[in-house]
């Protein structure tokens, strides 16, 4: 195994090309950075009184994103919205929402869905309720 004092391999030793690099830019969001800035707008949107993170882990070959909703006023509270998961290559995706599985197989219809979670009348109804938790807990604190 080389250490740092090993010297660099001959060409001869060489198996990676050595373009195997180039290509790196990408042309749109990923999945994972369009969940941060789903989170990013609602944090601005609700002047923080409900938060949202994503949380990433993996599974199997997965690659696991969970959005989750916070609120600060309940010492932290969280509920799990959606979770959002892919193999090493973004597509297809799938939302978990509401015991349903919706697939995305490219980088629009990925936002549609994700526009359509978090217009649905169930994500609403949470972020109004963790809200007004937080607005009687400000309330009552003052």
């Amino acid at each position: 195994m080389p250490t740092a004092a090993s010297p660099a391999p001959s060409e001869a030793r060489k198996f990676w090309p050595d373009d195997i690099l180039i290509g790196l830019e990408r042309t749109e969001d990923t999945p994972a950075e369009l969940l941060h800035a789903a989170a990013l707008d609602l944090n601005e949107r609700s002047g923080d009184l409900v938060r949202a993170k994503v949380e990433e882990s993996s599974w199997g070959e997965h690659l696991v994103f969970d959005f989750i909703l916070t609120s600060p006023a309940l010492g932290g509270y969280s509920f799990l919205l959606f979770s959002l998961r892919h193999k090493l290559f973004p597509y297809p995706a799938e939302f978990i929402f509401n015991d349903e599985v919706l697939e995305a197989t490219n980088n629009a219809e990925l936002e549609q869905r994700l526009r359509a979670i978090l217009s649905d009348s169930a994500t609403r109804r949470a972020v109004s309720e963790l809200a007004q938790y937080g607005r009687e807990r400000l309330a009552t604190a003052a």
